[in-house]
């Protein structure tokens, strides 16, 4: 990406560089990149945007920390279903129905999604209490 960044920049100064990776949030902002487009914001944009607000001021003890929360729920959506069935899930927890995929799930593939719902909501709730306390 930085290399990618010293090419383009100087030529289009104003080119947005936007990352789409959930677990290098914080890496890519500190390379140069201005934003991104994450499947964990469907589901937690607090905790995207916090991440992206500490690591803009600076405080990057705190960024990586978030970072570190966006990675392991990142892990259990995507291990919970096959993209976008992990996202969807964790969207619904938050009270978002997207309804249902178009394409079919297999019985394992829907065990897996309902085995994982619990876990899942109960890390996105530990996640936004400890957001609201800090």
């Amino acid at each position: 990406m930085m290399r990618m960044i010293e090419a383009v920049r100087p030529q289009r100064p104003d080119f947005i560089f936007m990352t789409g990776w959930d677990a290098v949030l914080v890496p890519m902002l500190l390379a140069g990149c201005q934003g991104g487009t994450h499947a964990t914001s469907c589901f937690l944009p607090e905790l995207t945007r916090a991440v992206y607000d500490l690591t803009m001021a600076g405080q990057l003890d705190e960024a990586l920390g978030l970072q570190r929360k966006v990675l392991t729920l990142f892990d259990m959506v995507f291990a919970a279903g096959d993209f976008p069935e992990g996202v969807r899930l964790a969207t619904s927890l938050r009270g978002f129905d997207f309804g249902a995929g178009r394409q079919p799930l297999t019985d394992r593939q829907r065990s897996a999604i309902a085995e994982a719902s619990e876990q899942i909501d109960q890390q996105i709730k530990q996640v936004l209490a400890g957001l609201v306390g800090s």
